[in-house]
């Protein structure tokens, strides 16, 4: 059986969504980074395959920065600072890992509620990759909610940005370089900064849980 470009890239989206819940129940750190990583690899050969599939140049710029910036540069920042790490490195979840299930399964259902009404106005392409972009972002604002590790938050957030990138690409073909290359720097320097804090709670209050900081 053969598979179009527009079959892979439904199959692609449904990876990373799949990987955005598994993240969202783990808490052994290691883990996390690993399922975030695969998660941006993944989102940027969906940019490359609709960037392919519609012969739009711009788009491989954004493809591209994302598997720079978001499959290398980010991971290997993050992966230092846990082998700096000397406290635990499993934290507890703010919410019950139960709940957390029911909570990151309904956002596809209400993620499809909400944007069909707008995947009807795009190609039909579209349709499944607005629906799992948009379940994914929500999955990442769960996952910064429902996690008391700083490093499982920070994952979180980058898991949202995931899924803006891939909502601008499934709606507006992406963003102009420039804009994109724009966020990617406030990206890094807000990871950046996110990183000195965790090593600086890991040093000072030997924990990286941020309920330990009320």
């Amino acid at each position: 059986m053969s598979f179009d470009t527009t079959t892979w890239i439904n199959f692609l989206t449904a990876v990373v969504l799949l990987l955005s819940f598994l993240t969202l129940l783990h808490r052994e750190l290691e883990n996390l980074l690993r399922f975030y990583t695969a998660q941006a690899v993944i989102a940027g050969i969906i940019a490359i395959l609709i960037a392919t599939q519609l012969d739009a140049t711009h788009l491989w710029a954004t493809a591209l920065s994302t598997l720079i910036a978001k499959a290398v540069v980010i991971p290997i920042g993050l992966r230092i600072l846990l082998g700096r790490m000397k406290h635990a490195r499993r934290v507890p979840l703010a919410i019950n890992a139960s709940w957390l299930a029911i909570l990151g399964g309904s956002m596809v259902g209400f993620s499809y509620f909400i944007m069909t009404p707008v995947a009807n106005a795009l190609p039909a392409t579209a349709e499944w990759q607005l629906i799992g972009a948009m379940a994914i972002t929500l999955q990442g604002l769960i996952m910064v909610i429902g996690h008391r590790s700083a490093i499982g938050q920070i994952i979180g957030f980058l898991i949202m940005e995931n899924g803006v990138l891939l909502l601008s690409v499934a709606t507006t073909l992406g963003w102009p370089a420039f804009v994109e290359l724009g966020l990617l720097i406030d990206i890094l320097l807000g990871i950046s900064l996110l990183s000195v804090f965790v090593a600086r709670m890991d040093s000072t209050i030997q924990s990286i849980d941020t309920h330990e900081l009320s």
